[in-house]
């Protein structure tokens, strides 16, 4: 060990010698972009052998040139040397004053010295060994709020202590990134957690209401599998430690990390073999993944016990993790080989869950290039495993129910069987009475036996019969619940805020739950109408209009954005990011249509119209005026535009552009339509449920054209009456059809 020390030493001075015939090149220049500096290259380092040295004694060495240019390696060679000191200049090369946040590595204790003029400006302390209240920025990370005035330089003098066995050289950055920039990245960040966690939220307190309504083991096991995931990524995030317990520092939980990871892999495996029910069908298989559930409780309490076989410990829960998933998706492909067929959607959901985590770790320990897709791996995975896992739950459901009718149907044919065998019995009865009256009473008996096993199996189908009816009863619940979660979600649109306007919504979804949706949003005296058509209806349907709400919000409420295409063309990005859509073949094209209205209401009162715009993703918008209206009404001219003249009315159609919000083979923006709006004035937003729906003598389709008579027809009634009467037309045109389609129709009047 002293043989080790001497060497290090030695290296040192060679180091220190050879840098101090020259003058590192290490002064930060920032300008006014928004761009993030990566800064290791320019930071210098100066080791105190002594201990004893003063922060003034450190800047002067500093200012002398003796600190040396940062290289690999060097925590790991000083850290037993001396104390370690940081150093770098930073100077603001423009005329304005800048604000910078400076993100700093992960240490237990950083000491900062702020210089201006040779003088200490300011003194922060910060670290991992400190808690979110105790730093000036509110955060989990090591940051600091640098301002610079114009043409001012500054020089930092970090000095760092505490635990470095865990610190690696590529955790080493001193990033100093623009405030603005930084606010802008993290709100977004956060924002796209929310989103998660909160989707996990829901499909806990959803799966956990169905366990106690199936009363099956395997929701348990998914609400408490969810429950870990969601767990691992705010141990991640660290977010217990800036919402929960900010009163704790991050080294106080050091091995938590060790313990969610552990419960997730768990319940994890234990929901495989319930689904699976390995324990009747794969005896071996359940054996072996009893053994991994071993392996993986065996792990976490170890380092509590032993805290320096820590780093071993995490890497044996790598290792573990990376059996669990391996075994549980081999498992998944023997039971698909063997033609069980709960193991189809369980399969693809694990491919999805285990590539995704797979990409998540690799890319957290740099073995494959880190990035947005890599980070939130683990995460597009948890949505799509969601989904699937959501599917599989209920196909067995339907497994379950079909083997009980096929039983059913056994039991009754069992019992026309002893109808007959009954019959037969009696007619030998009654040939041979005369001959066999010693053995009445024998043939009596069984008679009797054979009467109350018919009775019997009489009242096990009753029995059964009863659970497929309360079954199916649990099953029709959980979907209306899902209905509440979704109609909560709908504005209510008699609330919109402009007293100059009124309206009506006929909405009438094909199932329970509906793939369209209506959103409206008021922000700058501006009213922003949406009405969507999702891909698919009933629950992916829902689960798509649920997503674009949420999209929706945060492009008008968070981003501000209120130009009509400029919405579409966010949504698009939003929509293709959230599903990973590339355009591949084959890939499923999951998307939504919509059209779009932003009413401005500031000159209303003043000219007695309105100016508006409309963007479209192919469906249309209708508007109805009076030939009497003033001569300022415009409508955007251009071949898209159509209109149908009836008595004092008539009616334009502003076609939309022919491209969904999704990706697709033509990617160009939307068109933005401006138009101005007139008191008298109808607007109509819609899908294309109504005028596609399949009726009246010949069983054809509605069509547009009658749509826009109907309208026309009836654009001097009120909105409700208009509403009723749309409604009455369309169930007259069903009779005893069927709804094809989820119908929304969007009336608004100025």
């Amino acid at each position: 060990m002293l043989f080790q020390k001497n060497i290090y030493k030695i290296v040192l001075s060679f180091i220190l010698l050879t840098t101090l015939t020259s003058k590192a090149d290490n002064k930060i220049i920032l300008d006014s972009s928004y761009e993030s500096i990566v800064v290791f290259d320019k930071i210098t380092y100066f080791v105190d052998s002594t201990r004893n040295l003063a922060v003034n004694d450190v800047f002067q060495k500093y200012k002398s040139c003796s600190f040396i240019l940062n290289y690999e390696g060097i925590i790991f060679e000083n850290q037993n040397l001396g104390d370690i000191w940081f150093g770098c200049s930073i100077l603001n090369n423009t005329n304005q004053k800048l604000n910078y946040v400076l993100n700093l590595p992960s240490f237990d204790t950083i000491n900062v010295f702020i210089y201006c003029s040779d003088s200490i400006v300011n003194k922060i302390l910060t670290g991992n060994g400190f808690s979110v209240d105790q730093k000036e920025i509110k955060d989990v990370r090591n940051l600091m709020k640098l301002s610079i005035d114009s043409q001012n330089e500054l020089i930092l003098i970090f000095k760092i202590s505490g635990n470095f066995s865990n610190i690696k050289d590529h955790n080493l950055k001193f990033d100093i990134i623009n405030e603005y920039l930084f606010t802008q990245n993290d709100n977004s960040e956060r924002y796209f957690q929310g989103i998660f966690l909160g989707v996990i939220l829901i499909m806990i307190l959803y799966n956990l209401f169905l366990f106690f309504s199936v009363k099956h083991i395997s929701y348990l096991y998914y609400v408490l599998m969810l429950l870990g995931s969601g767990l691992i990524w705010i141990n991640n995030l660290h977010y217990q430690f800036e919402y929960f317990i900010t009163w704790l520092p991050p080294i106080s939980l050091e091995f938590f990390g060790l313990v969610v990871s552990a419960f997730f892999g768990v319940f994890l495996i234990l929901f495989t073999k319930s689904f699976l029910d390995t324990k009747t069908k794969f005896k071996k298989w359940n054996i072996y993944l009893n053994v991994v559930i071993l392996i993986i409780v065996v792990i976490p309490p170890i380092p509590y016990i032993a805290p320096n076989l820590g780093k071993i410990c995490f890497f044996a829960s790598f290792l573990s993790g990376i059996l669990a998933f391996v075994s549980i998706l081999v498992i998944s492909i023997y039971a698909f080989i063997k033609k069980y067929r709960p193991a189809r959607y369980f399969l693809l959901a694990n491919i999805f869950f285990s590539f995704g985590t797979i990409a998540f770790i690799l890319g957290n320990i740099e073995i494959i290039p880190s990035n947005y897709f890599t980070f939130h791996g683990m995460q597009f995975g948890n949505i799509i495993e969601i989904a699937l896992f959501s599917l599989a739950l209920a196909d067995r459901i339907n497994i379950l129910k079909k083997e009980n009718e096929q039983n059913q149907l056994l039991i009754i044919q069992q019992l026309t069987e002893n109808d007959k065998l009954k019959d037969k019995v009696n007619r030998e009865l009654e040939e041979k009475v005369k001959e066999r009256t010693a053995e009445i009473y024998q043939q009596k008996e069984e008679i009797e036996a054979q009467r109350d096993e018919i009775e019997a199996q009489r009242d096990i189908v009753i029995q059964q019969k009863e659970q497929i009816e309360e079954i199916h009863q649990e099953v029709t619940d959980s979907i209306n619940y899902a209905r509440r979660i979704q109609e909560a979600m709908l504005p209510d649109i008699n609330m919109t805020g402009f007293e100059n306007l009124s309206c009506f919504i006929l909405f009438r979804p094909k199932d329970v739950v509906s793939g369209d949706f209506y959103w409206t949003a008021k922000i700058n005296n501006k009213l922003i109408i949406a009405v969507a058509d999702c891909t698919g209806h009933g629950v992916p349907g829902a689960f798509m209009s649920m997503l674009g709400i949420s999209f929706l919000n945060e492009i008008v409420h968070k981003q501000e954005i209120t130009l009509a295409n400029q919405i579409l063309n966010q949504l698009r990005i939003e929509i293709i990011n959230a599903l990973q859509q590339k355009g591949e073949s084959g890939e499923q094209k999951d998307g939504m249509d919509m059209s779009l209205v932003v009413i401005d209401n500031s000159q209303f009162t003043i000219n007695n119209y309105c100016s508006a715009q409309f963007a479209g993703a192919n469906n249309p918008l209708y508007i109805v005026k009076s030939l009497s209206s003033p001569s300022s009404y415009k409508v955007e001219e251009n071949k898209s535009s159509d209109f149908i003249n009836f008595t004092n009315f008539e009616l334009y159609e502003l076609k939309a552009d022919k491209m969904p919000i999704a990706i697709y083979l033509k990617m160009d923006e939307f068109t933005n339509h401006e138009i101005e709006i007139n008191t008298g004035d109808c607007l109509y937003l819609m899908s294309d449920g109504y005028e596609d729906q399949f009726g009246g003598p010949n069983g054809k389709k509605f069509l547009s054209k009658n749509l826009k008579q109907l309208l026309i027809n009836n654009v001097q009634l009120s909105m409700q009456e208009q509403k009723e009467i749309l409604e009455s037309t369309m169930n007259k045109w069903i009779g005893d059809g069927e709804q094809i389609d989820d119908i929304t129709i969007m009336g608004i009047k100025i």
